[in-house]
Order: structure tokens, then sequence, then C-alpha cells
């Protein structure tokens, strides 16, 4: 993943900064950042579902791309209350 998505995925999940604060910070607009973090979560689902697919060696149901896509989620939430290093 690129750098720039990594940052704006630390800032957003990390430092729990909204997209406005996010915005200011980087100097863009909000729209910008909301369109950049749907980038970065849709590359790490992307990178998450090839795995899946070679480990699995199965086809992928839009169930399961659902199912991975909402563990993705609460797995970057939860990356909120890890101790920053």
């Amino acid at each position: 993943m690129k750098p720039d998505l990594r940052h704006l995925l630390h800032l957003y999940y990390q430092e729990s900064l909204t997209q406005q604060q996010i915005a200011q910070t980087l100097q863009t607009k909000q729209y910008t950042v909301s369109r950049r973090l749907t980038k970065a979560r849709e590359t790490l689902l992307k990178t998450l579902v090839q795995w899946s697919q070679t480990m699995a060696n199965a086809p992928l149901t839009a169930d399961t791309l659902q199912q991975i896509s909402l563990l993705l989620e609460e797995w970057l939430k939860s990356q909120v209350h890890q101790p920053h290093h």
C-alpha cells in the first residue's frame, strides 16, 4: 500500500481524527479524504480477498466478500485502542 494511504489510515483509525480534521491537517478537502479512505480500505480488501482465495482455494461469493469487508472494518477500528508506537 502506498505510504500516503497508510498515513491516512493511521490518522483516521489510530489517531481517531475525523475526516474534516484530516483534511485540515493535510490541507485538502474533506471529500478528498473520504475518497482516499475508501480507496485505502478497498486496497486492503482486495489484498485480503486475493490472499483468502489463494489460501482457501475456493471461489469468492458475495456473502464472503461482505464478511471480509465487515471483518476488515472491525479490525481497523480495533486498532484505535492499540498503543501508539
